[in-house]
């Protein structure tokens, strides 16, 4: 929206990688990655449930979801976080099912989980 741009944390990138090749051939969606600081805040005013200070405006966060070969909807964001930890994940995770929408989060701040809508 902005056209600015800011790389990814190498850790998220290879958790990606690793979810990518254990649940291979299943193909990884990227929901969001980095969101410059006035996208966010755009978003959070529009109603979105965007964190003021988010990880994504620092390149720290993706949500993803992860979708399995031959089929449309996306796996069970819990079993995805389940899959996330047993990597050894030591960040943030966060799963999201709202009706029309799921996915993860998953960033490189403190260890904790929530679930979102």
């Amino acid at each position: 929206v902005t056209g600015s741009e800011h790389p990814l944390d190498p850790r998220l990138l290879e958790l990606l990688r690793s979810l990518a090749a254990e649940h291979a051939p299943a193909r990884i969606e990227l929901v969001s990655g980095y969101r410059s600081p006035k996208l966010n805040e755009m978003l959070r005013k529009k109603g979105h449930h965007v964190a003021s200070h988010s990880q994504h405006s620092l390149g720290h966060a993706v949500d993803f979801r992860l979708i399995a070969a031959g089929e449309s909807t996306p796996r069970d964001p819990r079993e995805i976080e389940a899959a996330v930890r047993a990597l050894g994940w030591d960040g943030g995770v966060g799963t999201y099912e709202g009706r029309d929408d799921r996915f993860v989060h998953a960033d490189v701040g403190p260890n904790r989980r929530w679930d979102g809508q």
